[in-house]
């Protein structure tokens, strides 16, 4: 369901164990971060069958953004990072730009 959510231009994939990247080219943050909510309410309107049982989910997320000066991904990376676990230590499920 994430993918009705995606532009075709989007790049989506897991990223390590249970995290998950999506890159929105072109696109400003705030933008961005409606996507992510977006996702987000889409990913908790799924529960996931576990031998018959409806297993509610969440999802936090992490987002920043491109600019001048920040010519490295990795650093992109690392400031999603911390917005996610800032949005972890907030109390889970809800999405936290970096800022």
């Amino acid at each position: 369901r994430v993918a009705e959510v995606v532009r075709v231009q989007d790049t989506f994939g897991r990223f390590g164990g249970e995290e998950f990247a999506l890159l929105l080219p072109c696109t400003p943050l705030d933008d961005a971060m409606r996507v992510a909510e977006k996702i987000r309410h889409t990913i908790g309107d799924t529960p996931v069958d576990v031998q018959g049982v409806s297993v509610p989910v969440t999802a936090s997320v992490g987002g920043a953004a491109a600019r001048t000066g920040v010519p490295a991904y990795e650093v992109l990376i690392n400031e999603a990072d911390a917005a996610l676990y800032s949005a972890k230590r907030q109390g889970r499920n809800r999405s936290i730009a970096f800022s």
